[in-house]
């Protein structure tokens, strides 16, 4: 015949309060016989049949099990099934966390990393070029201004300001561009 143990004692092996073995008494999930003793493997057993599939209480009943915290990483030993339930655990995990985050890229909250990218050189390459000929685009007007310093920063300062507006233009158009295929995506 098996050990049989007060619930005190049951209480004292599961690490848990005498009143949480109490409650499982009462909801059935463990038989306590009419000597107020149960077979702790017997319970142990009764309690995992039981149990919730749920993913935050597996997550925090293996976890307990096992004597760690949920993020403390591998389970020490050759507990299969532990590891199986805690591996469906991350499946599921995984499986919600990819669902959101197609919920964020339908609501235009989330883009692809390449598409930034691309965008971005694009920007970047135009920017350079209208840069790189900025010299020559105002070269003739500047000689033009000889050698009085206040023409010459007035010109300078209109080119900048036409440039400047240029180059937030194109970053304006590429956006709103990026954000009608992301839309057309979804």
């Amino acid at each position: 015949m098996a050990r049989r143990v007060t619930m005190a004692e049951f209480a004292r092996l599961k690490g848990v309060n005498r009143s949480t073995v109490t409650k499982w008494r009462q909801k059935g999930r463990i038989r306590v016989g009419a000597d107020g003793k149960l077979d702790p493997d017997e319970a142990e057993r009764e309690l995992a049949a039981s149990a919730s599939p749920l993913p935050h209480h597996l997550t925090r009943t293996l976890s307990a099990e096992a004597g760690r915290s949920p993020d403390a990483g591998e389970i020490p030993g050759e507990d299969v099934a532990l590891r199986l339930k805690m591996a469906m655990v991350r499946e599921r995990e995984a499986k919600a966390e990819l669902a959101e985050m197609e919920n964020l890229k339908r609501a235009g909250e989330l883009v692809w990393r390449k598409d930034v990218e691309r965008v971005l050189q694009d920007v970047a390459t135009t920017w350079r070029t209208l840069l790189e000929a900025f010299p020559a685009r105002i070269a003739t007007e500047l000689a033009g201004c000889g050698s009085d310093a206040a023409a010459i920063h007035h010109l300078l300062e209109g080119a900048v300001r036409d440039l400047l507006e240029e180059m937030s233009d194109h970053a304006a158009r590429r956006q709103a561009e990026m954000a009608g295929e992301w839309e057309g995506e979804c």
